[in-house]
């Protein structure tokens, strides 16, 4: 029996809008809190805090983006929010003050979050459910390239040109997104859904009505290890500074995106086949294993050893993560699904840095990593805990 196809036009399209969405949002990343100090002198909290609005933007748009979806349909929802992606990475040209860059950021986040959850819940939707593992894993394999390609460029962009250039990248990349959306075209069933929403239909209330309860413990599991992983973008850098590794600690990204590209598509091929506890099960212990090897690394080679772990484990738990909480939601749920997912993984990264933070007066970044280790294993048996109460409700 031939297997349904997986590689259509819009699956390609909505992938490529994904990247550009995730190369905007990191290539800004790496750079900002530097643009706010030189440009308007700001303190590192004032500088930290034009990183993590954006963050908070996304959050907020996340929280009301499914309902949304639900009155105007997903492809409408995806043209606004990459329209005010555009509109706002203009603006950066315009910041004049501190609170002009605030307000910005914060906007851009929202755009960025109505964006990047309406793509994901149009190319979830397309991937046909025989092989939701392995789509969805190349779907999130753009994110990693979007990861790992943006800083790059912004690093370049920044040593080459200055602001200007770098400003002028996120504007065409937004300019690209906007016109590759014209080119997934609304289908009968989509123009037939807009329509029946402009009807008076039944809010949820409560919980249900920001994000979908079946898909929760998965997502709750999942944030975990993006807790986990943010110790990586926020400590890893001074972390190999003091061990005497700072310059191989530059290839540490590198390494990592390698992994997660040799290792997601096969990955998701199992998942589909045997289930997911045979490549989640495995990604946690890697996971562990290597924040462990990181926390003793004294040389390259366990550097780069514990970066080839920690990309197996956190590339599998991105993917599979995410097919789960699709797979557990029925299909008018999807978009709820899609957003209490990439609402978990947000919160996960933003309250990480902050409370891991306070264990660094009680031990030095080895005793952190270590710490978050046995975390990580935590969250590991609380995977299992759920799948076995999921199976049993089943």
């Amino acid at each position: 029996m031939e297997r349904p196809r997986l590689w259509t036009p819009h699956f390609i399209i909505g992938t490529l809008i994904n990247f550009l969405l995730l190369l905007n949002y990191y290539l800004l990343m790496v750079v900002m809190a530097d643009f706010a100090t030189e440009r308007f002198q700001a303190s590192g909290s004032s500088a930290g805090l034009a990183v993590s609005l954006f963050i908070i933007g996304t959050m907020i748009a996340r929280c009301f983006s499914a309902q949304i979806m639900e009155k105007v349909g997903k492809w409408n929802l995806l043209a606004l929010g990459i329209l005010l992606e555009v509109a706002v990475s203009a603006t950066y040209f315009l910041a004049s003050g501190l609170l002009v860059l605030f307000l910005i950021r914060l906007a851009h986040g929202i755009s960025y979050g109505l964006a990047s959850t309406a793509v994901s819940t149009i190319v979830t939707g397309l991937v046909p459910r025989e092989r939701y593992g392995e789509g969805i894993g190349y779907f999130m394999l753009s994110s990693t390239l979007g990861t790992a390609v943006g800083p790059f460029i912004g690093m370049v962009l920044l040593q080459g040109g200055g602001y200007f250039n770098i400003f002028l990248t996120c504007l065409i990349t937004a300019a690209v997104c906007f016109v590759a959306v014209f080119q997934i075209r609304l289908s009968p069933a989509e123009r037939a859904a807009i329509a029946a929403a402009r009807r008076p239909m039944p809010r949820e209330k409560g919980l249900r009505g920001i994000m979908e309860v079946r898909a929760l413990p998965v997502c709750l599991v999942c944030a975990g290890i993006y807790f986990c992983y943010s110790s990586l973008l926020s400590f890893l850098s001074p972390f190999a500074e003091q061990i005497g590794l700072a310059g191989p600690a530059t290839l540490f990204f590198l390494v990592y995106s390698l992994a997660i590209l040799f290792t997601r598509p096969v990955t998701g091929r199992i998942f589909d086949r045997r289930g997911p506890d045979t490549v989640m099960v495995p990604a946690f212990l890697s996971f562990c294993a290597g924040m462990l090897l990181l926390s003793q690394a004294h040389h390259a080679v366990s550097l780069f050893l514990a970066a080839v772990l920690l990309g197996f484990g956190v590339g599998v738990v991105q993917s599979c993560g995410l097919t789960l909480a699709v797979k557990n939601a029925p299909p008018e749920r999807i978009s709820y699904a899609n957003s209490t997912f990439y609402i978990c993984a947000d919160a996960g990264v933003g309250i990480g840095p902050f409370l891991l933070g306070f264990l660094l007066p009680w031990t030095d970044y080895r005793g952190m990593y270590l710490s978050v280790a046995g975390l990580a294993a935590v969250f590991a048996l609380l995977y299992l805990l759920v799948r076995r109460g999921g199976r049993k409700a089943g």
